[in-house]
């Protein structure tokens, strides 16, 4: 089964990410327009993980740096 992808990109503020509809299976994405790679993953169990996605070497690659609320918008 593929990964849910919440589609475009959006400025990610708190209260769009407080108010984004959980996935029913899988991930989901929410993309930042404005820091291009920055992204927050959200889970069925109401995970809300910082993640960095990338190109490299042809394959894109993702990272978890943090979690949200823990981390900040503004300081991921």
């Amino acid at each position: 089964m593929g990964v849910p992808l919440i589609r475009g990109r959006t400025r990610l503020t708190a209260k769009k990410i407080d108010s984004a509809p959980l996935p029913e299976a899988g991930q989901a994405f929410l993309r930042d327009n404005e820091v291009v790679g920055l992204a927050l993953r959200l889970t069925p169990a109401g995970a809300r993980s910082w993640v960095f996605e990338a190109r490299m070497q042809g394959r894109m690659r993702r990272t978890t740096f943090g979690s949200y609320p823990a981390l900040s918008v503004e300081a991921a």
